[in-house]
């Protein structure tokens, strides 16, 4: 072999080497910014909770100032809190407390939303370190195949 063909073939296989050490590099950083995109979503997750459960009792307390103001023009006309206005307190308070509840469960739902964001950014991040193996052993089979299949080599078989 010449000292062309052996610096050729020492050229692929450090080009070679270069491939598998970038596709691991690659790999790293895509489960470090998986890492970092899963923290986020974790605290966005706790973010929309909180904020559900404070919109939650925002309205709860604007639920029960306007009980208080309907109960304050009931007793103020006159009418007793039994029969027909008492209904219509019982029904208003009710339908407040499932407003209340529907807020509160929009807030779990955006939470599980990022939840499951965080999830899938965690598998991308578990899995990178393989996709980066992959990349390597590709790697390796091209460096070898050009190797093998280089003209001076075949026709040395």
């Amino acid at each position: 072999m010449s000292g062309l063909e052996l610096i050729g073939i020492g050229m692929s296989v450090a080009g070679g080497v270069f491939q598998a050490t970038t596709a691991m590099a690659q790999a790293e950083q895509k489960a470090k910014i998986a890492r970092y995109n899963q923290q986020i979503a974790e605290r966005n997750k706790d973010i929309a909770e909180a904020q559900g459960e404070a919109d939650a009792e925002d309205k709860r307390r604007e639920n029960a100032r306007q009980l208080g103001t309907i109960r304050a023009v009931y007793g103020s006309s006159g009418l007793e809190m039994s029969g027909s206005p008492l209904d219509v307190l019982t029904d208003t308070a009710t339908e407040q407390g499932l407003e209340v509840q529907k807020i509160r469960y929009k807030g779990a739902l955006r939470g599980m939303g990022y939840s499951d964001k965080a999830a899938q950014y965690g598998m991308e991040a578990d899995y990178a370190p393989t996709e980066g193996m992959q990349g390597v052993v590709s790697s390796i089979f091209k460096t070898g195949s050009s190797i093998l299949g280089s003209p001076t080599l075949r026709s040395r078989f």
